[in-house]
């Protein structure tokens, strides 16, 4: 069982992935020498408007302990974040992180955790100036790992968040290299990700508004504005009556952050490249996951091929009719056979 999955999962890689596969258990071993002092951090004040937003607020996110999941989270530094929003000591916050997480292989330093805590660490010293002379060389040191650790292995939205803490990183300290490399990286990869109809790759609305809500970061200082219009158009028309995304595929409610989104169209909406049809009509809306698998090398949150109906009647009630989300990065069988689709 175990051979017949990898056999499936090469087919559809790339060599970029297998040799970023390869070389990964070496690169993630090999730390860059931390400074002594890191670059001055310059507050990205074209950001603070959105990062005081509700789209920063907490998700509601709760993983299980002990799960990969709860891991991950626990490095975000979406603490941080949140207490420079709320006049709390997020400089504490951060100075406790750094202490307690040297660098070395693991989960703290695993590159999507990482690049996440970038961005959020900046946006911290944006709100909070105190922030910044306390993060100034782990930042630089963080970043520059992450340089030689983008995720290529996985592709799909890790890339983009990765591509993300690059450019910030290279604009909030005056590394021209990083932000070459951020902007490179997603000149190869929106093209792709972000579908003619707006939709992302992926197919999951829940990872579709973290990719969006990545893209809202960057448009001070990368020309996104296109995609960033088609995507709006989709996440628009993707909401359930309350505001929150469709459950298709992988990812939940906990993940998706609260977006400032247009009012969703009356009537019928198709995204024939994306694979959905959605309806509504005052407070009936129905929601069709109906495309095809995708071809992509990145099939993480990708359903198997079963025709999904969510259906939404004045107390928007979902009634998924086999439904293929998962929702935990734990292992089990179900998920491994979704992600191997």
């Amino acid at each position: 069982m175990r051979a017949a999955l990898y056999l499936h999962a090469l087919r559809v890689a790339r060599p970029r992935q297998l040799r970023a596969r390869a070389s990964r258990p070496f690169r993630r071993r090999r730390f860059p020498r931390k400074l002594a002092v890191g670059a001055p951090i310059r507050p990205l004040g074209e950001n603070e408007a959105l990062w005081r937003s509700d789209s920063f607020a907490p998700a509601g996110a709760d993983p299980r302990a002990g799960t990969r999941l709860g891991e991950f989270q626990r490095h975000y530094g979406e603490d941080v974040l949140e207490l420079a929003r709320s006049g709390g000591d997020a400089a504490g916050a951060a100075a406790g992180w750094i202490s307690a997480n040297p660098p070395e292989p693991g989960d703290p330093w695993h590159p999507y955790p990482l690049s996440t805590r970038i961005a959020n660490w900046i946006a911290a010293a944006t709100l909070d100036d105190r922030v910044r002379e306390v993060i100034a060389s782990s930042l630089a040191h963080q970043a520059a790992y992450l340089s030689r650790n983008v995720e290529d292995d996985v592709l799909g939205n890790h890339v983009i968040r990765n591509a993300k803490a690059l450019v910030l990183a290279g604009v909030a300290t005056g590394a021209q290299a990083w932000l070459r490399q951020g902007q490179a990286l997603l000149a190869r990869e929106l093209p792709e990700q972000v579908l003619p109809d707006g939709g992302h790759y992926e197919r999951s609305p829940a990872y579709h508004r973290l990719v969006l809500r990545d893209l809202l970061e960057l448009r001070a200082f990368v020309p996104v504005d296109n995609e960033i219009a088609r995507m709006t158009a989709f996440a628009t028309a993707s909401s359930r009556p309350g505001g929150a995304p469709a459950l298709f595929n992988d990812g939940g409610l906990d993940i998706a952050p609260q977006l400032d989104l247009p009012k969703p169209p009356e009537g019928l909406a198709a995204f024939p490249e994306t694979g959905y049809v959605f309806v509504r009509d005052a407070d009936l809306w129905l929601a069709f996951d109906c495309g095809r698998l995708s071809g992509s090398a990145f099939t993480r949150t990708l359903s198997v091929g079963w025709t999904s109906v969510p259906f939404s009647c004045v107390t928007a009630i979902d009634l998924p009719v086999g439904t293929s989300r998962t929702s935990t990065v734990s292992s089990s069988v179900i998920r491994t056979r979704n992600r191997s689709a």
